[in-house]
């Protein structure tokens, strides 16, 4: 958000208010806006590293890597170029492309806020910028093989305080990211939940309007996930939206970018206006397949179900009876795994779901059901 942004933002929050008959009126001290904004632009400091993906993704960046080596190393794709990046550091007036703007915001909550030592590199650029007791120099190097930021470790009473934290936000905010992310060895946004993902519709996740329709697996004793809109930025979450459903056997999960709606000083927290309901009710309805097929698909689904449960339940307890007798306790297990895929096997009762299939298809129809979660009980 530019500095004109930001007073038009203030300016506009305040227009209609008076205090002891003199109007509000804010302004911005350029000279001190990045101590400012790298202090309290991010909901939390950890942020700087999903605003490096953004910027990757802005970039068109295809792989986000995070890792080791005398100190932490970031480490992505696309093409970038020093003077955007010079202009936008020197003069906050100045312009400048998403990429710019993500990353400038990184680099300012590292270094001004929390005061560390870091080295940047661009792709195919000569030289990089180190940033060292809050003070950036541009020096000769040669040229990098990626962009490539290299974070001083924090260290407390001489050990380093490592950011494992950093994975479990990326997997929290930045799993649609349309990019591979591995941070500290660990694949970001693998899904552990036992789903099976039954439909997706719209263009590919992270690159725009994007939903898919699940189902629990029916061996399933873990909580099932009931889904979630989740609203995007450049790959990254900047607000989720969970849904819930009275049957706990269904689960939709829409991702929405940003684009022009309105968001908070911080770029992670959507302003509640008109314009974000009637864009979340319109694109949900655009997103999902009627009611009617959503019914085939969960029969079709449930079918395949009942028959593989009802063949491996009968070879299971054919074969724990078959041990009974030899091996008591390796067949008394077999045994009862038989009994609970056969019991398994009798399929779901479409009784539990029609108050949820009802209100999927008003979704469908008119996206009137996009605050689902609401009215779950």
């Amino acid at each position: 958000m530019e500095p004109d942004s930001l007073q038009n933002l203030l300016d506009g929050e305040v227009a209609d208010l008076a205090v002891s008959g003199h109007d509000l009126h804010f302004s911005l001290d350029l000279d001190r806006s990045p101590d400012l904004l790298a202090a309290h632009q991010l909901p939390d400091p950890s942020f700087w590293i999903l605003k490096l993906v953004q910027a990757a993704v802005s970039a068109r960046s295809a792989e986000f890597k995070v890792f080791h080596r005398d100190g932490l190393q970031v480490c992505f794709g696309g093409r970038l170029s020093w003077e955007p990046l010079r202009r936008a550091l020197g003069d906050l007036s100045e312009p400048a492309e998403p990429w710019v703007r993500h990353l400038r915001l990184a680099l300012w909550t590292l270094a001004l806020h929390q005061r560390r030592d870091l080295t940047l590199s661009l792709r195919d650029e000569p030289g990089r910028l180190v940033w060292k007791e809050g003070q950036p120099r541009f020096e000769e190097a040669p040229r990098s093989w990626l962009n490539t930021l290299s974070v001083a470790e924090i260290t407390r009473d001489g050990v380093e305080m490592y950011d494992e934290p950093l994975l479990a936000l990326l997997n929290e905010r930045a799993a649609h990211a349309p990019l591979e992310i591995i941070c500290l060895q660990h694949m970001v946004g693998l899904d552990p939940r036992p789903l099976t993902w039954l439909l997706a519709t719209g263009v590919a996740p992270g690159a725009g309007c994007y939903a898919r329709i699940g189902n629990p697996t029916p061996e399933s004793l873990a909580p099932s996930f009931p889904g979630s809109v989740c609203w995007l930025l450049d790959g990254v979450v900047v607000e989720e939206e969970p849904l819930s459903w009275a049957s706990g056997r269904l689960s939709l999960q829409f991702l929405l970018p940003v684009d022009q709606l309105r968001t908070d000083l911080s770029g992670f927290t959507l302003v509640d206006t008109e314009a974000t309901r009637e864009t979340r009710e319109r694109e949900i309805a655009r997103l999902l397949p009627g009611r009617e097929r959503l019914e085939e698909l969960l029969a079709a689904h449930y079918g395949r179900a009942k028959k593989r449960h009802r063949n491996r339940g009968g070879v299971l307890l054919a074969g724990g009876a078959g041990l009974l007798v030899t091996g008591f306790m390796l067949g008394g297990l077999l045994v009862v795994g038989g009994l609970i895929n056969l019991a398994a096997s009798r399929g779901v009762d479409w009784e539990m779901l029609q108050v949820d299939l009802d209100r999927y298809g008003r979704m469908a129809d008119a996206g009137s059901g996009a605050s689902a979660g609401a009215g779950a009980g």
